[in-house]
């Protein structure tokens, strides 16, 4: 049996190794598919971005999951949770990186209304030409939208000005 200081240092060399492995993973490894009641989406392509007549380009890299909720009484309808690396460059090779993080949640509120909740740093707020950095609540029955946190202008469009 192991006593004393020498004991405590064990239990200090094997907690150290465990948290460096957990540190060593890739930022944006695929999580767990949740014993498969998640469906994950990895991400790794390159698309052009039109900047006014000049090209640059997005590798979208990391992943996506969704899980859907049932059962009799649930208001909760689907959670998507989301960390997708952006690196936006141009035929110079400067580059500009964006990290779209955060879970997105769908729900029926207490009075019938379908709620749509992102709350992070989405790289776009649909076709409004800015992206958020907070929380979003989307009344999708009464098209109310509430904000949380600031406003700043998409990965896109921040990209071109950066870029072109």
């Amino acid at each position: 049996m192991v006593r004393g200081p020498s004991r405590r240092l064990g239990v200090t060399l094997v907690t150290g190794l465990i948290a460096a492995l957990l540190l060593a993973a890739p930022v944006s490894a695929a999580p767990a598919d949740g014993n498969t009641n998640k469906f994950v989406v990895t991400l790794d392509f390159v698309d052009p971005i039109d900047c006014d007549g000049t090209t640059i380009w997005v590798e979208i890299s990391g992943w996506a999951q969704f899980r859907e909720f049932q059962g009799k009484g649930n208001r909760n309808v689907d959670m998507g949770v989301f960390h997708i690396n952006l690196t936006y460059f141009n035929v110079a090779g400067d580059t500009l990186s964006y990290l779209d993080v955060g879970p997105d949640r769908a729900y029926v509120d207490g009075d019938g209304n379908f709620i749509v909740t992102i709350t992070g740093r989405p790289s776009n707020a649909g076709d409004q030409g800015f992206a958020l950095s907070g929380h979003m609540v989307l009344n999708v029955t009464t098209g109310e939208v509430t904000w949380h946190g600031r406003t700043m202008p998409d990965a896109d469009t921040a990209a071109c000005l950066a870029l072109t």
